[in-house]
C-alpha cells in the first residue's frame, strides 16, 4: 500500500489520491487530509491513493444502496449535466464496464471496481488512470474495515424449522443475563 501521488504534477483527481474527485464535504472520510493542510479548496485530498479510492467506494455503495443503481443513475448524480456532457460520461462507462446503463448494479468488489476503473478513465483520462494498480484497487478493498469480506455482501437464513432448540436457547442467555445483571445491581 502506501502509494501517494498527492502534489504531484499528475491530473487533478490523481494529485489529490482521489481519483473519483469526490468533492469536499464535512464527511469524516478515513485517510482525508483536513482542510486547514489541503492544498485544494473544491476536492477533497487523501493522504494515499487507496484511500481515495476507498471514500469512492463508500459513496457509490450508499448510493446504489439508495436506489442509484444503474450507471445512468449513478452518473447522472454523480456527474450533473451542468457540469459534464452526462450523456457521453454514462456512455462511456457503460461501454467500459461491458453492460447496458440500465443494467442494475450489486455492491460487491468486482462490480465497484470495475466502476471506479471505468469512472476513473473517465474523470482521469486514460494516461492518469493507468498509473492506478490493481494493487491500488485491492488495498483500498481492505481498508473497507473487511465488512465484505471475498467481496459479496454475506447472505443470511434463519429457519425456525432448521433449529429445534433456538427457542430454548435464547431463554437460556436471557435468564443468564437477567439473573448476572440482578446481581451485579
Amino acid at each position: 500500500m502506501a502509494q501517494s501521488f498527492l502534489n504531484n504534477s499528475e491530473s487533478r483527481g490523481l494529485r489529490n489520491n482521489n481519483p473519483g474527485n469526490l468533492i469536499r464535504t464535512v464527511n469524516k472520510w478515513q485517510g482525508k487530509i483536513p482542510f486547514k493542510e489541503s492544498k485544494d479548496t473544491k476536492f477533497e485530498q487523501f493522504r494515499e491513493i487507496a484511500w481515495g479510492i476507498r471514500a469512492f467506494y463508500k459513496d457509490i455503495i450508499n448510493d446504489i444502496n439508495k436506489g442509484a443503481n444503474t450507471v445512468e443513475k449513478l452518473v447522472t448524480e454523480y456527474a450533473p449535466s451542468f457540469e459534464n456532457n452526462t450523456a457521453s460520461y454514462i456512455t462511456q462507462v457503460a461501454s467500459a464496464m461491458g453492460i447496458s446503463k440500465d443494467k442494475v448494479l450489486t455492491a460487491n468488489k468486482a462490480t465497484l471496481i470495475q466502476l471506479a476503473k471505468a469512472k476513473f478513465r473517465v474523470e482521469l483520462g486514460s494516461m492518469y488512470s493507468a498509473k492506478i494498480t490493481q494493487a491500488n484497487y485491492e488495498d483500498a478493498w481492505l481498508l473497507m474495515d473487511s465488512q465484505y469480506g471475498s467481496g459479496e455482501l454475506p447472505e443470511l437464513e434463519i429457519s425456525r424449522s432448521k433449529c429445534e432448540y433456538c427457542g430454548h436457547i435464547l431463554t437460556v442467555i436471557a435468564l443468564f443475563f437477567f439473573t448476572y445483571f440482578t446481581v451485579v445491581s
